[in-house]
């Protein structure tokens, strides 16, 4: 399982460079985390063989597992992005919204990310050099401003 934990960190830790300046809130990070493990169960289920094929313990392919995609690999995953050296977790809550959540009382179910629903993710400038350009900053090749429009395209 952490081989597969680490493949979704690395590709999060790619889309989130990919989200330049807008960064990556919680529920991108759900969307994200569904859309890899949606395409891996999808090739996983495609390589398994029809169920009358005979026994599972003499067939010739190995069994697979389908992970489920829950709060508690999203809490595991945005812990594990914050904690990245390439990655910055900011928090976007205005003073107002502060100041109108403060009279009210919190929910006792709270879904996951609810802590994090005002915090987002940016990369590291030299992590969304390597995402968007495929090396690191050099504005000889890229000029900034260039930059910034391959950035809002991606």
């Amino acid at each position: 399982m952490s081989s597969g934990h680490d493949e979704l960190v690395q590709h999060l830790l790619y889309e989130v460079a990919l989200s330049g300046s807008h960064g990556f809130g919680i529920q991108e990070l759900k969307t994200a985390a569904h859309n890899f493990y949606h395409e891996r169960n999808g090739q996983s289920l495609q390589q398994r063989p029809p169920p009358d094929e005979g026994d599972l313990l003499f067939s010739e392919t190995p069994p697979t597992s389908i992970v489920v995609v829950d709060d508690v690999l999203i809490e595991t995953v945005w812990a594990a992005l914050s904690k990245h050296d390439d990655i910055n977790v900011a928090n976007t809550e205005s003073e107002t919204d502060h100041a109108s959540d403060s009279n009210a009382t919190p929910s006792t179910t709270a879904v996951a990310g609810a802590q994090h629903a005002d915090e987002r993710l940016f990369a590291t400038e030299e992590r969304m050099w390597h995402a968007i350009a495929g090396h690191g900053i050099d504005t000889k090749r890229i000029p900034y401003l260039e930059f910034q429009c391959l950035s809002v395209i991606a």
